[in-house]
């Protein structure tokens, strides 16, 4: 009998009732818990102060919540500068031996948006801080750290075929076949100029907290690295905005402050433009994969994005 492949996209469903009576056995009061999705999340409290927990569901994302723990001690060197805050951690351990958990300190913010409600009222937080966003993701980008995190230890490749690997995994993982050729063709004009940078690898709108409308938190950061795709985190957000959120006016306007504040190289703009190459590519194997989701990438918005990078309307 062949080793189960266990795929940290497909979590196991754990019993909450059981993993409330962990934690009140470790002496906490569980406020509430809930399973959207990856991980067991919810709220604790212990001697009157009030934290956020995550456990894991299976071992490939305990494997993937151990960055959590390691960013934490990369980021409190005196060396990392960075324009926001991460949420502290409290306690770690080990849920039935196999299954990681976090406690974190709770932080009393709001998400700068919600993709299921994308009009101007509700996306007037993201836009009162997009200047802010813009310096979070160079920050991240600029971490000068020969650190690696767990995801980096496992890099085997060049950046390059690192990209190729990636869009040639969404291709084949999708049942719609949708015509990508003047992607591939971007991506091949870019590829040689992309270099490496650390990056969030989920920077999105609803993974950046802000609290009494001045500080601002990143957090879910167990997929972050330090040895990634420059430009990642600014293509990522882009594409959210434009496809997930379906504001191209708000995307346009992230990148042309970004540009404005770091100005790109022709080098850097070819490259920028195959990471979003690829992002468009994996974009599409969302969209059939969100089907039915109201907060899912839309792809009438894919289609247009891929048309406006076609014709080098952006950027």
């Amino acid at each position: 009998m062949g080793v189960k492949y266990i795929d940290h996209r497909n979590p196991d469903i754990l019993n909450l009732k059981e993993i409330e009576a962990y934690f009140n056995y470790l002496d906490f009061t569980v406020i509430s818990s809930s399973q959207s999705w990856r991980y067991v999340t919810g709220f604790l409290e212990n001697d009157n102060k009030e934290y956020f927990f995550k456990v894991s569901t299976n071992s490939a994302l305990s494997e993937r919540l151990k960055t959590e723990i390691e960013w934490e001690e990369i980021r409190d060197r005196e060396d990392i500068k960075l324009s926001c805050d991460f949420p502290q951690i409290y306690k770690t351990g080990f849920y039935k031996d196999i299954l990681l958990y976090i406690v974190f300190e709770k932080v009393n913010g709001v998400p700068l948006a919600n993709s299921t409600k994308n009009d101007d009222k509700s996306m007037q937080i993201f836009i009162s801080h997009i200047k802010d966003v813009v310096k979070i993701i160079h920050s991240i980008m600029s971490i000068n750290s020969d650190s690696l995190l767990p995801k980096d230890r496992k890099m085997n490749m060049s950046i390059a075929d690192f990209i190729v690997g990636s869009y040639k995994k969404y291709l084949n993982e999708m049942h719609n076949r949708i015509d990508v050729k003047s992607l591939e063709k971007i991506i091949e004009a870019g590829i040689q100029y992309t270099t490496v940078a650390p990056a969030h690898c989920d920077f999105v709108p609803e993974h950046l907290l802000i609290e009494n409308n001045t500080k601002l938190y990143v957090v879910d950061n167990e997929a972050f690295s330090l040895h990634h795709v420059k430009f990642y985190d600014l293509a990522y957000m882009y594409h959210r905005l434009y496809t997930k959120y379906c504001r191209p006016d708000i995307a346009n306007k992230l990148l042309n402050l970004y540009e404005s504040e770091y100005p790109l190289s022709k080098q850097e703009i070819l490259a920028f433009r195959a990471i979003l190459g690829v992002r468009l590519i994996g974009g599409f194997l969302d969209a059939e994969n969100d089907k039915g989701f109201s907060g899912g990438t839309k792809i009438e918005m894919q289609l247009s994005m891929r048309e406006n990078l076609e014709k080098g309307k952006i950027i």
